[in-house]
């Protein structure tokens, strides 16, 4: 009968109505994970390199800029480092020269990419290897946090690279956000090591 066909009709509709918010659901979920994942493994990739460069360089070598010329890294917190790293500059197959002195090259800098100097159209978001003239050498990470005012609940209000001298050893704290979607919470990655230069 009719009465029969349109309480089978809104049963499906009600049925297609949950179905239909599951699936949104399990996308916003996947998506949220997706996001979780790639923040981790962009986060730990960097922390990586970061550590195998500052390994490799002097504790006396390393500067800051935040105060616009280089100066000497002191106990404060920096949103930037420069070093030079321990490397075999004459290519005789190890890194001291005839007169047996250490070889470096460099001087780079770790910094958060606010000028799109590699010119992908992202700003304030990257953490760059940066040489001498301002060149950007490598993208470390996406996503890193830009440089807030005030303090979040990491209490990091410097932004989501910070480097400080802790007693001859660097700790160096990396901060990645990314929100997967406009509708969904905010996802951070926060990964904290100590360095201790080797040179």
């Amino acid at each position: 009968t009719l009465l029969e066909l349109m309480a089978a009709t809104s049963a499906l509709l009600v049925m297609l109505g949950v179905l239909y918010g599951a699936a949104i659901t399990m996308v916003q979920t996947a998506r949220m994970e997706d996001s979780t994942v790639m923040l981790n493994s962009e986060a730990r990739m960097a922390m990586e390199i970061v550590t195998r460069n500052l390994r490799q360089s002097q504790l006396t070598g390393l500067t800051t800029t935040a105060g616009g010329a280089p100066a000497a890294l002191g106990n404060n917190p920096v949103t930037n480092i420069g070093f030079s790293r321990v490397a075999d500059a004459d290519g005789n197959g190890n890194a001291l020269d005839a007169a047996m002195a250490l070889e470096t090259d460099g001087p780079f800098r770790l910094v958060v990419d606010t000028n799109d100097a590699n010119g992908d159209g992202l700003t304030t978001t990257q953490l760059v290897r940066m040489d001498a003239a301002n060149t950007v050498i490598e993208v470390l990470a996406n996503h890193v946090s830009p440089i807030v005012a005030t303090g979040d609940f990491y209490d990091t209000p410097q932004g989501g690279s910070v480097f400080q001298n802790i007693g001859g050893s660097i700790q160096v704290t990396l901060i990645l956000r990314h929100r997967a979607d406009v509708n969904r919470p905010m996802m951070v990655v926060r990964l904290d090591e100590v360095v201790t230069p080797r040179n």
